[in-house]
């Protein structure tokens, strides 16, 4: 065998290598690259809801300590108004703890939530009373508690179903944890639907004098 035969093999061995190695290398690349919209995916799906619950915490935090200056319900309730072609005004003063007669606190807790100083944030008991008993209503009765209520209107919807009640449920814990009894309790008097585009017992008092 002639020298350049064997430098022809060597030539064509170490192409044949160069090949081979090259589409080892294109197939592990190809395939992150495949993938690479999924990771693409849950990293904004992460960062979204970090953002989120850090806005949610912020505000938790902020309504402790300031009046709420607007609720998602009275946004909707305006806009319901405006495109019914009617006055879209809101009704709305924030009242503090202390200018509110005792009578309507207690009240307020006699109808709406009888276990509201005992409770966690959810009544249990309660649930499953109003699950027994709409066995047998036409109407379901819900068992919301206060806490609740508050959770829902402040930073969430009306109506929803079991998708904004997964969401009410947590954010009913922390304000229970960072917001107290008393806070939780004036936030609803000033917060809860009195009538018609009518919000808190202030606003009520007033428009009814």
């Amino acid at each position: 065998m002639t020298k350049e035969s064997l430098l022809g093999k060597e030539r064509r061995l170490y192409l044949k290598i160069i090949a081979i190695w090259y589409m080892q290398a294109e197939n592990r690349t190809t395939l992150p690259k495949r993938r690479l919209w999924w990771k693409q995916a849950w990293s904004w799906v992460w960062r979204s809801f970090l953002i989120v619950l850090g806005a949610l915490l912020l505000l938790i935090l902020l309504y402790k300590f300031v009046p709420v200056p607007f609720t998602p319900t009275m946004l909707f309730r305006s806009l319901e108004a405006w495109v019914q072609g009617k006055d879209a005004r809101i009704y709305y003063q924030w009242v503090n703890y202390e200018k509110i007669a005792d009578p309507v606190k207690v009240a307020v807790v006699a109808s709406e939530d009888q276990r509201f100083p005992q409770h966690g944030g959810l009544d249990f008991a309660a649930i499953q009373q109003a699950m027994e008993e709409n066995k047998r209503r036409a109407k379901p009765r819900g068992a919301s508690t206060i806490s609740q209520q508050v959770a829902k209107n402040v930073f969430l919807w009306q109506g929803g179903g079991y998708f904004r009640k997964a969401l009410e449920v947590p954010i009913t814990y922390l304000i229970e944890w960072i917001w107290g009894k008393q806070r939780i309790l004036e936030v609803y008097l000033n917060v809860a639907e009195m009538g018609p585009q009518t919000f808190g017992v202030q606003a009520a008092a007033k428009k009814n004098a």
